[in-house]
């Protein structure tokens, strides 16, 4: 027969069970504040459809769900011992970030950037340079810009990637686009004459 210590078993099960309680509260927690911050700019996207909510949408998200995981793991004797073994060091932390995450933040900048500087809005008409069709702007997430073409096809593009890119924005500051359009007449027509016969045209 084999002999437990009663003690030994209650000090492990302890800290495991306080650790999973207080990931299940995170969790919990983390649904309902997202779906919450969904609502209120749900309801601020209603009257207008832009760039900078949408992606401090995702923003806000994000910063939940860091901040609850790391809340949940810090108030418990595992999390504090699993974080002093992953980020005790300054070192291994500018490894982590550096390695890890150097896309995810060089795409969250750029997504600032854009944001802030609004060079396409929500709805704009864009010719981006590399695309094959010019596209609509549909939607702004942390790292990504989507864009939907015409016939329904969707381009996914890194913040970071489109910051960098050479734009053409028909909808700048304005909803309407003007062309030239050439139409030949012989040389013996009356020219305002025809010009007369295209303003009733367009008027109409």
């Amino acid at each position: 027969m084999f002999l437990i210590d009663e003690k030994i078993v209650a000090s492990d099960v302890t800290p495991m069970m306080e650790t999973a309680l207080m990931v299940v509260i995170a969790v919990v927690l983390s649904f309902i504040l997202i779906h919450l911050n969904t609502i209120l700019f749900r309801h601020l996207q209603l009257k207008k459809k832009s760039l900078h909510l949408r992606f401090f949408e995702s923003v806000i998200r994000f910063v939940v769900v860091i901040c609850l995981f790391l809340w949940a793991f810090s108030n418990t004797h595992i999390g504090n011992q699993l974080y002093r073994m992953a980020f005790g060091s300054t070192v291994v932390l500018t490894g982590v970030l550096g390695l890890a995450g150097q896309n995810v933040l060089r795409d969250i900048f750029a997504g600032i950037m854009l944001s802030i500087t609004h060079p396409f809005d929500i709805g704009d008409r864009l010719i981006i340079d590399g695309a094959e069709k010019p596209c609509v702007v549909e939607d702004m997430t942390l790292r990504h810009v989507v864009l939907k073409t015409m016939d329904n096809i969707r381009y996914i593009i890194p913040n970071s990637e489109i910051n960098n890119k050479v734009i053409t924005n028909t909808s700048y500051k304005q909803r309407l686009r003007g062309t030239y359009i050439k139409i030949p007449i012989a040389y013996t027509a009356d020219v305002r004459k025809a010009v007369g016969i295209v303003r009733n045209v367009v008027t109409e």
